[in-house]
């Protein structure tokens, strides 16, 4: 035992995206509002909609919150099966022959949803990586 505090040297905690093809950014979103083609996906909860205080979510965006995937058990939680997914899907207007742009606050969420959409085959799918904290700042400036 010993009251002396080890020190560390900092290490790289930087990474690198090996497909930066399934990311978007700002400027894309922005460029591409109108586009019939691209379905913003919002995964963020209900309460997470209503008290924001600057905005909401990207304009014309479905609310698909993430944990709607899975069947929740006492202690724990499973995915649903995917014909349950797939019609919930549906049922939102969230299609696969569209692009599926995904986003919580800041990333964990939606990521998680966009491995499910890609386990479940959707062509087109991307992630909002900066999500909803990044979005806050720019509906000040619109």
């Amino acid at each position: 035992m010993t009251k002396e505090i080890p020190e560390f040297s900092k290490g790289d905690i930087s990474f690198k995206v090996e497909n930066p093809n399934i990311l978007i950014t700002k400027d894309e979103i922005l460029m591409n509002m109108n586009s019939d083609d691209i379905i913003y996906v919002d995964n963020r909860s209900e309460y997470a909609l209503v008290m924001d205080q600057q905005g909401g979510n990207i304009p014309g965006a479905i609310h698909h919150w993430y944990l709607d995937l899975f069947e929740e058990f006492p202690n724990y939680f499973t995915l649903k099966k995917k014909e349950e997914i797939d019609s919930e899907l549906l049922a939102k207007g969230i299609i696969k022959d569209k692009t599926i742009v995904v986003y919580c606050e800041s990333a964990p969420q939606s990521a998680l949803v966009y491995l499910v959409l890609k386990e479940l085959s959707f062509p087109d799918v991307r992630l909002y990586l900066a999500g909803y904290d990044e979005w806050r700042i720019i509906c000040s400036f619109l």
